[in-house]
């Protein structure tokens, strides 16, 4: 097998989440289900298998935020759903997609639907992979609510975050600074 074939392991796109993501965000999130799970990769106790299918699903029934980190070949459908639950059903979800911009559901989805965007610095080793995937990630947050500094916070440690069509820089600042009335964010 070549090389491009060892990197993209037969161009699967149900690759399971890096646990050390997931746990940093879900500190900030508080995730009450995985939306698009199988038995296999489940990062919550509460999650929606291929067979239950959360396209099909009512997120809110478990009243919190909701984690999706779709198959890349679906993402437009799971993005509109996560934004109709955002704007219907107040769930806010972050999701977990191959970062295309240049894509016409990410100009009409994301864009003007989304909370955040966070771009996430470097490539992505996702669990169960021999290599870091071949495209960029990102991290795209649908929520009927403003974000919580935490939140914003978390987001902007993984790359380049931008919020309401904003760029946030989210720098860390000593407890001297904060005593001085240096502190930034």
């Amino acid at each position: 097998m070549g090389f491009k074939e060892d990197r993209t392991e037969n161009s699967r796109d149900d690759w399971e989440t890096p646990d050390n993501l997931f746990a940093n965000l879900n500190a900030a999130f508080k995730f009450h289900v995985d939306v698009c799970a199988t038995a296999d990769n489940y990062k919550c106790e509460h999650y929606y298998s291929e067979e239950q299918d959360g396209l099909e699903q009512d997120w809110s029934e478990y009243s919190g935020a909701a984690w999706c980190n779709p198959p890349y070949n679906k993402a437009k459908e799971w993005l509109q759903k996560a934004q109709r639950e955002a704007d219907n059903n107040g769930v806010t979800t972050v999701c977990l997609v191959a970062a295309r911009p240049d894509t016409k559901y990410w100009h009409d989805i994301i864009f003007r639907h989304a909370r955040a965007i966070c771009f996430i610095r470097g490539r992505l080793q996702f669990m169960g992979a021999k290599w870091k995937a071949c495209f960029p990630s990102a991290l795209v947050v649908f929520s009927p609510a403003p974000l919580e500094y935490g939140q914003i916070k978390t987001l902007a440690g993984h790359g380049q975050l931008v919020v309401g069509g904003l760029t946030v820089r989210v720098e860390e600042c000593t407890a001297a600074d904060r005593r001085e009335g240096n502190a930034s964010a």
